[in-house]
């Protein structure tokens, strides 16, 4: 009987626990906060700025690119520039920023 008020205690705290985590998870990037990037993922101007200078943003002709306030998908990623797609754009279409 006791055992079982301690199991539910633990789960209880578990899940309150896990609850905390997802909502800190959804704040805005700040200073100092680590932000993951992986292929396909989808992200926001917001994010790409704290990571990559928008300024360099070019088409694969090198002619420089003017990036919307949308969310872009990760293309691929070095050690000095990320790749993105625009939302509606073909792999044709791809972006590529320098980073910081």
């Amino acid at each position: 009987m006791m055992s079982k008020k301690i199991w539910v205690t633990l789960l209880l705290s578990s899940l309150l626990s896990f609850a905390a985590v997802a909502e800190e998870s959804n704040v805005e990037p700040s200073e100092g906060q680590i932000i993951q990037f992986t292929r396909g993922k989808s992200v926001t101007l917001n994010e790409l700025s704290s990571v990559a200078d928008l300024s360099t943003a070019r088409n694969q002709k090198g002619n420089p690119v003017t990036l919307e306030d949308v969310n872009y998908t990760v293309a691929s990623f070095t050690r000095t520039t990320i790749t993105i797609e625009p939302p509606n754009g073909s792999t044709a279409d791809v972006i590529t920023l320098d980073l910081k």
